[in-house]
């Protein structure tokens, strides 16, 4: 289970997808993020809380399932310096 603080989600907007409005509603709903996290099981994911509490935190949800979709690849460079 993911636990930011403010420092981390200042770093968001680093998406391409985090403007300034999408910051500005994970910062309201924050103290909200943080509240629900408190007894979360280790044995749940981050999808998981995210679905379940997409009601109450419906910035946090959103940002979680497009930063979820993300996958860290080298493949573009590998294939740049491949003769």
């Amino acid at each position: 289970m993911i636990k930011p603080d403010i420092v981390m989600i200042e770093t968001l907007p680093l998406f391409p997808f985090v403007n300034d409005t999408t910051l500005s509603a994970l910062k309201s709903e924050f103290s909200s993020y943080v509240a629900a996290s408190e007894d979360v099981s280790s044995d749940l994911s981050q999808l998981q809380f995210q679905k379940a509490h997409a009601d109450k935190l419906p910035s946090w949800s959103e940002t979680a399932k497009k930063v979820l979709l993300l996958q860290p690849s080298s493949a573009a460079g590998e294939r740049a310096f491949s003769v």
